[in-house]
């Protein structure tokens, strides 16, 4: 037979009070081990973001997003919840076209476009450019970042 050893002596750990105290217990502990390898692991997404930048910003879905500041037309600031240790992490962002009947595609540039800035350990910049280098805001702007936080 199993004991627990407690402050005040020991109980039978095959009792139904400990059993459900022990699964809760193996339940937090497995949590909280998976929330510190996705957190501390390499080649792990740590933010991502779907949003609509035409008129009013809107937020579809995130993950690890404080919040999203509009810069003016084509131009945007994801602020990262838990911020990177370094400038260092690599961001992938794409953007759909506006359907204003132009063959001209968008790109999404992160931060090297002319007054913008580069990445910061909390924020980073996005630049939505049609193909004749004029900002442009996109109905579906995606981004993610991988790096160390």
């Amino acid at each position: 037979m199993a004991f627990l050893s407690l402050t005040q002596g020991q109980v039978d750990a095959d009792s139904p009070i400990n059993e459900t105290l022990m699964d809760l217990i193996r339940t937090n502990l497995d949590d909280l081990d998976s929330r510190i390898v996705g957190a501390t692991s390499e080649g792990v997404v740590k933010g991502w973001i779907n949003f609509n930048g035409v008129g009013t910003i809107s937020i579809r879905d995130s993950f690890n997003v404080a919040g999203i500041v509009d810069n003016g037309v084509g131009s945007y600031t994801i602020n990262w919840d838990t911020d990177f240790i370094d400038s260092n992490y690599c961001v992938n962002a794409s953007a759909q076209r506006q359907n204003t009947g132009s063959n001209n595609g968008v790109l999404a540039v992160i931060g090297v476009k002319s007054g913008t800035s580069n990445l910061s350990v909390g924020s980073t910049p996005v630049v939505t450019t049609n193909l004749a280098g004029g900002n442009e805001d996109s109905p579906l702007i995606c981004l993610m970042a991988i790096g160390d936080q």
